[in-house]
């Protein structure tokens, strides 16, 4: 898959990482937000999406990682609730078959 610019120069070009990176934290620290780093969004975009339903299939998509094993480890531990959900049929399941 071909990488696209989401963020382009005025002229169309890719941004300098090294500036982009120098930016994002000279404005995270004049919002008070101390010190980010430009990856954390993404981090915090992956968090967001999974938090709010996003399967980890399309999540891993959208950060581009090049396998969902990778968003996995580094995520699975956000889905909490979706394991507690997975026994809780599990277990309606079973207990159906005691009935």
């Amino acid at each position: 898959m071909a990488s696209t610019a989401i963020f382009t120069t005025p002229t169309g070009t890719w941004l300098d990482t090294d500036n982009s990176s120098k930016a994002f934290n000279r404005l995270a620290a004049e919002a008070g937000l101390g010190e980010w780093h430009i990856h954390e969004l993404r981090h915090s975009a992956a968090s967001l999406m999974l938090a709010h339903g996003v399967r980890l299939e399309e999540v891993s998509e959208i950060i581009g990682h090049a396998s969902i094993r990778v968003t996995k480890d580094v995520y699975g531990h956000l889905e909490p609730e979706r394991l507690r959900e997975a026994t809780g049929k599990m277990g309606d399941f079973l207990s159906g078959l005691q009935e």
